[in-house]
């Protein structure tokens, strides 16, 4: 059994953020996550309390269901909660299933308490002297206030050999007005790819240089000023640990 609290923390709910999870730490574009799990990534007044056994562990969270931005500091309510159960069947798979409500996450509309579900799975394996990891999720968020649920899709992959690591992500959301609930859901998509080189610093240390490139499907609302498919461009400079 365990137990932790935090003034800021992560609550049990969805997978790892995507900075903790290794087909995602590499590239320094974060997902779109449109009403995802991880807008409570940073929750005030984390208080978690869990149980592991074997290959299974279930958690249960209670925290402030208004993001702690932007004074990260915020009085904890404590108004929220939610539940995960993961499973490990194989050293290489990794499942977790999750829900949750949250009291008044949105400041456009305060007596908004959505219900989340999550549900992911992440495969990661030797490949010659690298990895290769991938994730896939699915969430659900519903309310009501809103005539019907939304639905998110995520895929992300990367893969590592020598000083070189690949990666990719896809995503859909579904989006819909807070304010004006009866406006048709608006589906967005993005799709990202990019690639790193590592130079090995000192013993634990690395430089690397990265490039990535994404392209956007926005919403019909939004087709007129960004274009049917608006894109763009990154070059990055890091320094790794590890």
């Amino acid at each position: 059994m365990f137990a932790y609290a935090a003034v800021v923390g992560q609550p049990a709910l969805g997978p790892p953020v995507f900075f903790d999870r290794l087909s995602a730490g590499d590239s320094p574009l974060a997902p779109i996550y449109v009403q995802r799990p991880e807008a409570a990534e940073a929750a005030a007044g984390v208080v978690t309390g869990g149980w592991a056994h074997g290959d299974w562990k279930l958690e249960g969270s209670g925290f402030t269901g208004r993001p702690p931005l932007p004074n990260r500091l915020m009085s904890p309510d404590m108004d929220s909660w939610s539940a995960r159960l993961s499973v490990n069947p194989t050293s290489r798979l990794a499942l977790q299933a999750s829900y949750a409500v949250l009291h008044s996450p949105s400041s456009l509309m305060p007596a908004l308490n959505p219900s989340i579900l999550s549900a992911s799975a992440i495969y990661t394996r030797p490949v010659g002297a690298g990895w290769w990891s991938t994730t896939a999720s699915y969430v659900k968020l519903s309310a009501v206030q809103l005539p019907s649920p939304l639905n998110n899709w995520m895929l992300e992959s990367a893969v590592s050999q020598g000083p070189w690591t690949g990666f990719a992500r896809a995503e859909q959301g579904e989006l819909r007005s807070l304010t004006s609930p009866r406006v048709p859901i608006q589906t967005v998509r993005k799709l990202a790819v990019g690639a790193v080189h590592d130079w090995a610093l000192r013993e634990h240390l690395k430089f690397g240089v990265g490039a990535l490139y994404a392209v956007g499907g926005p919403p019909a609302a939004l087709k007129t000023p960004y274009g049917s498919s608006p894109s763009g461009a990154m070059v990055f400079l890091r320094l790794k640990l590890g």
